[in-house]
């Protein structure tokens, strides 16, 4: 027996028009690149900006100052015009 009700729209294809922006770290062991890159494709129109380096949080990382700033550069331009 299951549940009465209708089934949730499919991960996949949903969500064309939205336009993200996915913002994740290349080595962060709280949420995988691997999780990202699958989050990327459930967004047709969104965008990954990668961070190349470790850490759960790419705008709190205090061992790389220049690449956290330009990554978050991106990033904030990304939000105010709609481009990379």
């Amino acid at each position: 027996q299951t549940w009465p009700g209708d089934a949730a729209h499919g991960m996949f294809g949903s969500r064309a028009g939205v336009t993200p922006v996915i913002v994740n770290a290349l080595y962060d062991m709280s949420t995988p690149y691997t999780n990202a890159k699958l989050m990327r494709a459930g967004f047709p129109d969104g965008a990954l900006v990668t961070w190349q380096g470790i850490g759960h949080i790419v705008g709190y990382a205090d061992y790389d100052p220049e690449g956290v700033a330009s990554c978050m550069a991106v990033v904030n331009r990304y939000l105010a015009t709609g481009e990379m």
